[in-house]
């Protein structure tokens, strides 16, 4: 990947972070439908979320460091969420999150054959020095 590519993904990832903090910290109304859509959209979010940072920082791979960083990500809403008038911290809300991350992580085998995004892996070979 190109310097200008890595720097394309950061910012995406940065702006992902802003919208998903914007959007978990406006006041609303939370309905049992509403509820389960939720925990898509957590999915989802941090779905996208790990895909952003793994892309902004190919020379390693997706591992625990990243997963902590985003698990960190979401538990800094719930708590944010707590000083919020109908808003709650919510434990389902940061296992929803942690499913998107492990959703990513199994499907990186797909992604990886995919040509568009398969540059990604060749900085990390290129970087480690191994195949």
């Amino acid at each position: 990947m190109t310097r200008l590519e890595i720097y394309g993904f950061r910012f995406l990832m940065v702006s992902a972070g802003l919208v998903v903090l914007l959007l978990a910290t406006m006041p609303g109304d939370v309905s049992l439908v509403k509820s389960a859509n939720d925990k898509l959209g957590h999915m989802l979010a941090f779905y996208v979320m790990a895909f952003l940072v793994d892309f902004s920082f190919p020379h390693t791979r997706f591992n625990v460091w990243k997963v902590v960083g985003l698990l960190g990500f979401g538990l800094l809403i719930e708590l944010l969420q707590m000083g919020i008038p109908s808003r709650t911290f919510s434990l389902l809300d940061l296992l929803a999150d942690a499913i998107g991350l492990v959703v990513y992580q199994i499907s990186l085998p797909a992604i990886r054959r995919l040509p568009m995004l398969g540059k990604r892996w060749q900085t990390e070979i290129e970087l480690s020095g191994t195949d």
